[in-house]
């Protein structure tokens, strides 16, 4: 849905790319603003995101899977999280890009001023937000500790200068997130006789 062409420059200088987006790799809901990597399809159906299932994709068949600014747009982004989850293969990439409620939305309340197709914020705070906002850390619960390796979560605001809530941001407005699928060494198959 957007975003990602503002923070090429940022991931260039980081090494991101490099780091991780190896292998073969998906762009969820790339659209009009997708990675343009060699080694990256995209996939985006513009009307529902929800529908976007492992079954579709090839179920731990990706080295990385990206998605940027689309989250916000589906009904469960708890499910959706964990539909992601499942494409990615062990030793891969979920890499997220969600718009920071603070400085791109600049409210709690419903509808975004900034785009009415948003039906879920995300902060990096904690504490008692009204119930469409999502903590991000809370928000990665949804995973089992012995499958991830968080490597980061991080506010992206390069370039960014626009504070006033009645004012679109400028870019970054951002968060990031990037995590490793791994199998934990104790991990055990305890459906095997």
């Amino acid at each position: 849905m957007g975003g990602t062409s503002q923070a090429k420059e940022r991931r260039l200088r980081e090494g991101f790319f490099r780091k991780y987006c190896q292998g073969e790799g998906v762009d969820i809901g790339g659209g009009h603003d997708p990675l343009h990597l060699e080694n990256c399809a995209v996939y985006d159906k513009q009307q529902k995101f929800s529908d976007m299932t492992p079954e579709e994709l090839s179920m731990g068949q990706w080295d990385y899977v990206y998605s940027s600014h689309c989250l916000e747009h589906v009904e469960d982004p708890k499910e959706t999280f964990l539909n992601w989850w499942d494409l990615v293969k062990y030793g891969g990439y979920l890499i997220l890009y969600l718009p920071h409620m603070d400085i791109y939305e600049k409210s709690e309340e419903l509808p975004s001023k900034w785009n009415p197709s948003h039906k879920w914020y995300f902060s990096l705070r904690y504490g008692f937000f009204k119930k469409h906002v999502i903590p991000v850390f809370k928000l990665l619960k949804v995973i089992p500790d012995c499958e991830c390796d968080l490597i980061y979560i991080k506010k992206c605001a390069d370039g960014h200068t626009i504070d006033d809530p009645t004012k679109p941001s400028d870019p970054e407005f951002s968060i990031e997130i990037v995590i490793r699928k791994i199998k934990h060494p104790g991990w055990k198959n305890y459906n095997a006789k």
